[in-house]
């Protein structure tokens, strides 16, 4: 594939809105919580932001493992 035919969206994200979202997780979209997850250190914090999501619940089972899980 030749760089010119790849198309990508941009985004800029005020990570520090997500922050005081956070408590109201029910009401993130999944985008917002991967944001979160990615940014998360606490591995405890890490499965609440996922619970109630399988696919992100496998995405931080996954990224724990990792060496850059907590």
């Amino acid at each position: 594939m030749d760089m010119d035919e790849i198309s990508f969206q941009k985004y800029k994200v005020n990570l520090s809105i997500l922050d005081k979202k956070r408590y109201n997780i029910e009401k993130l979209t999944r985008f917002e919580k991967i944001l979160l997850i990615m940014k998360e250190k606490s591995r405890k914090e890490l499965f609440r932001l996922a619970k109630g999501d399988k696919k992100l619940e496998n995405m931080v089972k996954k990224y724990s493992k990792t060496k850059y899980g907590y």
